[in-house]
């Protein structure tokens, strides 16, 4: 493949995509590079569509294309429905349109929960390049994990660095003895790291918190956690 020459604006979005982080309170995993791709491939529209195991859709985000006003976020399941044979469907506003030939490009995942992800990029009026194509190509594996990945849930955010430390360490099994010892500091440090984030997090004990750390449902809430 022949070299991809980035301008100046290309090179500060890929930049952008690379450092991404799924965004708390996101309705989809991947829903924060919308904006960035809108910057980076021209087109019409473009959303991120979630398909469950039957290939029926269950959710979506996505953007519109003004010529006046630039993108406008569309909620729901998007404006435009794709199948394992690219687009099914089209915008309500512009199936009447004369001439609506549309041309897609998509790049889906599994997210582990059995649904598809699937980002979608529309033209109405040209085909994609191979330009635009390698554009995607270059961003494909931070597309892939952003698309892949749950976004990071607000509480998380709010705990400090030595706290999502100490729980990291509860998850491998260390006592808060061993934790004291391995990050030099007292039990009674670590005890404080816990309870500061228990109540951030709104959990009781130590296997809430460790669910929570690792986004899942622990199997027994009721279980009797002990600070010692």
């Amino acid at each position: 493949m022949a070299d991809l020459l980035l301008r100046e604006r290309e090179q500060a979005v890929v930049r952008a995509l690379l450092a991404s982080e799924p965004a708390p309170g996101a309705a989809l995993p991947g829903e924060c590079v919308l904006p960035h791709l809108a910057r980076l491939v021209d087109c019409d529209a473009l959303g991120i569509t979630l398909l469950d195991g039957t290939g029926a859709i269950v959710g979506g985000v996505g953007m519109l294309h003004d010529w006046t006003k630039g993108y406008a976020l569309l909620a729901g399941a998007g404006p435009v429905a794709l199948g394992d044979d690219g687009l099914v469907g089209a915008p309500a506003r512009d199936r009447s349109s004369v001439g609506w030939t549309p041309h897609v490009l998509t790049v889906g995942v599994r997210d582990g929960t059995g649904h598809v992800v699937r980002l979608w990029l529309v033209r109405r009026r040209s085909r994609f390049s191979a330009r635009d194509r390698a554009l995607l190509g270059l961003v494909a594996p931070a597309l892939e994990r952003l698309l892949r990945e749950r976004p990071t849930p607000a509480a998380l955010l709010s705990l400090t660095a030595q706290e999502r430390r100490v729980l990291r360490m509860v998850a491998a099994g260390l006592s808060n003895a061993e934790i004291a010892e391995r990050l030099v500091v007292t039990l009674a440090t670590v005890r404080k790291h816990l309870e500061n984030a228990y109540r951030k997090l709104g959990v009781t004990n130590r296997l809430a918190a460790v669910c929570a750390l690792e986004g899942r449902r622990p199997a027994d809430l009721d279980r009797v956690d002990v600070l010692a």
